[in-house]
C-alpha cells in the first residue's frame, strides 16, 4: 500500500522540439523517472519515451530497471522515388520481465522493435506495387518465455504487385517474401515465398457472383541448426498450383431506410500441396516462427491445401439499427491431413451489433463443429451516453497456455457527475481457478484480479487525475498492491 504522485516538468526546446520529466514519487518504492522527447522535422517525426528506476531485488542488491521506446517515421527519395522509413524500438531491461506490469507502465507480453524502408506507388490505371525491406526483433516478456527460440528476423522483405489486364477482364497479381529467421538457440530459418496468380470476376444477371483465381505458388524453404550437439539440416523445394472458384449471391431487400443482405457464401480450392501451411510440419520450425498466428506478428498463415469453404453472412440496417453483422463458416479438408486434423478449431462465428454512434457489441467464437466445442470466445462492448460512459468485455481460451486465466471478465464506468468532473471506476475477474502457466502448480482461489476508482478534472488549462488502483496478480516478484496515484499536467492541444 502507498500514495503516489506524479508531477510532470515541460520544457519548450524549440518550436519543434519539447521533452518532458516526470519523476514519479511513492512512499513504497524509490522514485522513478520518466523522460518524454519529441522533435518534428521537415521530412518527419520521432520520439523518445524511457523510464528507470533504482531498487533493491530479492536478494536485497540494488538492480537498475528500465525501458526505452523509440518511434520515429520519416520520408524521403531514394534512386528517384519517393520513400518511407523509419525505426520503432522497444526494449526492457529488467531480469524479472516485470517492470512494465509491476509499475503500471505497459501491458505488453510482446515488445516489438522494427527497422523498416519502403517503397509504393498506384497510377490512374490502378497498376500499384509495394516493396519493404524490414529488420525486425521480438522481446518476450510471458511468465514461460523462452529466449532461446524468441526469433528475429534479418532481413525480411516483401514485394506486392497488381497488374489489370483489361483487354481479358483479368487482374495479374504477385506477392513474393523472403525472410532469414536467427534464434539464440542456433537455428536458421530462411524462406523464400513466392505467388502469382491470374483472377477475374464475373457478374451474372441474376446477382450471382464468381471469383476465379488460378496461380502458382513457390516455396523455398532451408533449415539449419549449428548446435553441435543436435545438428538439423532441412532443405525444401514445393511448386504448388491451385485452382479458387468463390461464389456469393446476395438476397436483399432494400428501400431509402432498411437494408437486408443475406449472402451465401462458397470457395473450393484445389491444389497439389501435401502440406498444410506454409510453414509445413516441422515442430521445430514452428516453435522458432514468428509467422505463427497470434504470437508475434498476429500475421496468418495460409492454409494451401485442397479444401472447401462456405458460409453464411447477413447484413441488416434500419431507422432502429445502425448494422448488424453475423457471419458463420467453416472448412471441410478434402484429404486427410494429420496437421488439419489436429488443428483447434475449423468453424468461425462473427457477431457485430452497432445500435448508434455510441453502443457498439463484438461477439467473436472459434469452436469445433466435430464436437461443438469453443476453444476461444471474446465479446467487447461499448456504450456511451450524455454523462456515462460503459464498457464489458469477456475473454475464454479453452487452453491457457498464454493467458493468466481461463476466463476473464473487465469492465468500466465514467461518469461525468459534476461540471468537468469524471469519476471512474473499473474492474476485472477471473470465473474459474487455473493454474499459473509459469508451471508454479499453485492452483489461486481469488476471484478478484485487479479494481480501481479514480477522479479526473479536465479543462483547457489544467487536468488531475487521483485514482486508487488494487492489483491482486501474483506472479513473479509481482505481488498484490494497492497504490494512490495522483498526476498534475497540462492537457495536449496538439501534436507538435
Amino acid at each position: 500500500m502507498g500514495l503516489r504522485v506524479e508531477v510532470p516538468y515541460y520544457f519548450r526546446l524549440a518550436p519543434n522540439m519539447d521533452a518532458t520529466f516526470i519523476p514519479i514519487l511513492s512512499t513504497t518504492i524509490p522514485t522513478l523517472y520518466k523522460l518524454e522527447f519529441r522533435h518534428l522535422l521537415k521530412n518527419g517525426q520521432y520520439q523518445v519515451d524511457a523510464s528507470f528506476i533504482n531498487q533493491k531485488n530479492s536478494k536485497q542488491e540494488r538492480e537498475l530497471s528500465s525501458n526505452i521506446k523509440v518511434n520515429g517515421d520519416f520520408k524521403g527519395r531514394l534512386f528517384n522515388r519517393n520513400i518511407n522509413y523509419g525505426v520503432h524500438i522497444s526494449k526492457l531491461f529488467d531480469e524479472s520481465k516485470t517492470y512494465l506490469k509491476k509499475y503500471h507502465l505497459s501491458n505488453e507480453d510482446i515488445l516489438n522493435s522494427c527497422l523498416y524502408v519502403n517503397n509504393q506507388s498506384v497510377n490512374r490505371t490502378g497498376k500499384s506495387h509495394f516493396i519493404s525491406l524490414e529488420a525486425v526483433s521480438f522481446q518476450d516478456l510471458r511468465p514461460d518465455y523462452n529466449p532461446k527460440i524468441t526469433p528475429s528476423a534479418l532481413p525480411l522483405i516483401r514485394y506486392k504487385q497488381l497488374y489489370p489486364i483489361e483487354f481479358m477482364n483479368t487482374k495479374m497479381e504477385l506477392n513474393s517474401a523472403f525472410y532469414n529467421i536467427i534464434t539464440r538457440s542456433e537455428d536458421h530459418d530462411t524462406r523464400l515465398m513466392n505467388d502469382i496468380n491470374f483472377s477475374n470476376q464475373i457478374v451474372t444477371s441474376e446477382g450471382h457472383e464468381f471469383n476465379i483465381k488460378n496461380g502458382i505458388y513457390t516455396y523455398l524453404h532451408q533449415y539449419n541448426n549449428i548446435n553441435e550437439i543436435n545438428k538439423k539440416y532441412i532443405s525444401l523445394v514445393n511448386v504448388i498450383p491451385y485452382s479458387q472458384i468463390r461464389w456469393g449471391y446476395e438476397m436483399l431487400a432494400s428501400d431509402y431506410k432498411d437494408r437486408i443482405i443475406i449472402e451465401p457464401i462458397a470457395a473450393l480450392m484445389l491444389t497439389s500441396n501435401k502440406f498444410f501451411s506454409q510453414e509445413t510440419e516441422l515442430l521445430e520450425i514452428r516453435k522458432s516462427n514468428f509467422l505463427t498466428p497470434n504470437r508475434f506478428l498476429d500475421w496468418e498463415s495460409s492454409d494451401l491445401v485442397s479444401r472447401f469453404d462456405y458460409g453464411l453472412n447477413f447484413f441488416l440496417k434500419n431507422t432502429s439499427i445502425d448494422a448488424l453483422n453475423i457471419f458463420l463458416g467453416s472448412s471441410l479438408y478434402m484429404k486427410n491431413h494429420q496437421a488439419a486434423n489436429k488443428k483447434k478449431y475449423n468453424c468461425i462465428l462473427n457477431a457485430s451489433l452497432q445500435l448508434n454512434q455510441n453502443t457498439f457489441i463484438v461477439n467473436r467464437v472459434w469452436f469445433d463443429h466435430r464436437n461443438f466445442k469453443i476453444v476461444q470466445h471474446e465479446i467487447d462492448s461499448i456504450m456511451k451516453f450524455n454523462k456515462l460512459g460503459l464498457g464489458l468485455s469477456y475473454a475464454y481460451k479453452s487452453q491457457a497456455d498464454e493467458r493468466l486465466f481461463q476466463q476473464e471478465v473487465s469492465g468500466y464506468i465514467g461518469f461525468n457527475f459534476y461540471q468537468k468532473w469524471w469519476l471512474h471506476l473499473d474492474a476485472k475477474i477471473k470465473l474459474n481457478s487455473q493454474k499459473f502457466s509459469s508451471g508454479s502448480g499453485i492452483e489461486d482461489k481469488r476471484k478478484l484480479l485487479r479494481d480501481g476508482i479514480g477522479l479526473t478534472y479536465k479543462d483547457d488549462c489544467l487536468k488531475v487525475d487521483f485514482a486508487i488502483n488494487r492489483d491482486h496478480t501474483k506472479l513473479k516478484d509481482l505481488k498484490p498492491s494497492v497504490t494512490y496515484v495522483i498526476k498534475v499536467g497540462v492537457p495536449v492541444f496538439s501534436k507538435l
